[in-house]
């Protein structure tokens, strides 16, 4: 494997040790001041998966399943969000 040009990036066990942490790719870039490219390609020529953004299960808790329709076909059935009972359902919770 050829050295990588920029140096502004951790050594791998050291981005290894942040993703194991829970660092997304975005904060790696911004911690370390270089492109979100650049850490895209690092990670994935060390073949570490990293998320993009580090998700808050939280924020997600609160969110109800979205109401669904069916619509009958020759082929089958698609299912499909209910636009209008989305919108209703968001008006009810204020979001």
């Amino acid at each position: 494997m050829k050295p990588f040009s920029n140096a502004k990036l951790p050594p791998e066990p050291a981005l290894r040790k942040l993703v194991a942490a829970g660092a997304s790719r975005r904060e790696i870039a911004s911690r370390f001041r270089c492109k979100l490219t650049t850490v895209n390609d690092r990670l994935k020529a060390l073949q570490i998966e990293a998320p993009l953004e580090r998700l808050d299960r939280s924020q997600f808790q609160s969110l109800k399943p979205l109401p669904r329709i069916s619509v009958p076909r020759t082929t089958g059935d698609i299912t499909l969000p209910a636009i209008s009972m989305y919108v209703t359902a968001r008006r009810e919770t204020g979001r």
